[in-house]
């Protein structure tokens, strides 16, 4: 093991340690504001779903109707 490889692997060492230290959520506020507080456009766009939550969704799905498919090399 060369010397730079042994310096890389400590600095990301050093980077897991940090990390494991960090609450990630500190410092950080999610903001929902009331109907109220927003335009008539921007209402709908806070109750909409996210892209993120959509594609979970999706992948959700998928995954159970791949459960629930029989599958084809079992019934030949």
């Amino acid at each position: 093991m060369t010397d730079a490889d042994r310096e890389r692997e400590g600095e990301e060492r050093e980077l897991r340690d940090v990390a494991d230290q960090v609450d990630p959520t500190q410092g950080f506020e999610v903001e929902q504001p009331t109907p109220e507080q927003l335009g008539p456009d921007e209402v709908l766009l806070w109750q909409q779903p996210s892209e993120a939550d959509v594609l979970a969704k999706e992948a959700e799905l998928d995954r159970r109707r791949q459960a629930e498919e029989p599958d084809e090399d079992e019934g030949s």
